[in-house]
């Protein structure tokens, strides 16, 4: 059997059950490259995924009411990691404060920060009651391995961050270290 590749010259023959050979040009006839095959013996077999997308991922509730309260926060945290868990989205770390809420997770390949986003404000809401809100956008900003303890620590001590500063100018010192292009007139709605 054979079969051609979208590369001029790269061809993909099939000629015996111990794997598939990958010719180049400028190689003799039967000299290449062997790789298992997936059944049918015509593309190789990627069986495993491997990603580390870590996310550092802020909202706020409606109109940054602070309406969380203190002592419901560890149980949210809790039940928004539930959330994630169900998505088979890993929680590293979560926490806030009254009127928002931080979290940092490890995406696997099967989902977008914006899904896992949507199901975990939607099944808080609910959670919290009837008249309990998320505002509707959030920020979501990458975060590389080397940077992920630090980044655990800033969200394990929210209540420290905001003796300092509003809810309002850490974001937006978020976008801005980030190099998140935004409109000061739209950020907070």
């Amino acid at each position: 059997m054979r079969a051609q590749d979208e590369s001029p010259g790269l061809q993909i023959k099939d000629p015996n059950p111990g794997g598939t050979t990958c010719e180049s040009p400028g190689r003799s006839p039967g000299v290449g490259d062997i790789y298992n095959a997936s059944p049918g013996g015509t593309t190789p077999d990627m069986g495993h995924s491997y990603s580390n997308v870590l996310v550092h991922i802020v909202f706020s509730t409606k109109n940054r009411a602070k309406i969380i309260p203190r002592d419901r926060h560890e149980d949210l945290w809790r039940y928004m990691t539930g959330i994630a868990k169900n998505i088979k989205v890993n929680v590293l770390a979560i926490g806030g404060m009254p009127d928002h809420i931080h979290t940092l997770v490890a995406l696997p390949g099967t989902i977008g920060h914006s899904t896992v986003i949507q199901k975990i404000k939607e099944n808080s809401s609910k959670w919290m009651g009837p008249k309990f809100e998320w505002q509707e956008g959030f920020g979501a900003f990458s975060v590389s391995d080397s940077r992920r303890e630090d980044v655990i620590a800033y969200i394990h001590n929210q209540e420290d961050h905001h003796k300092k500063r509003t809810f309002e100018e850490e974001f937006i010192a978020l976008l801005k270290a980030h190099n998140v292009d935004y409109d000061p007139r739209y950020v907070f709605g």
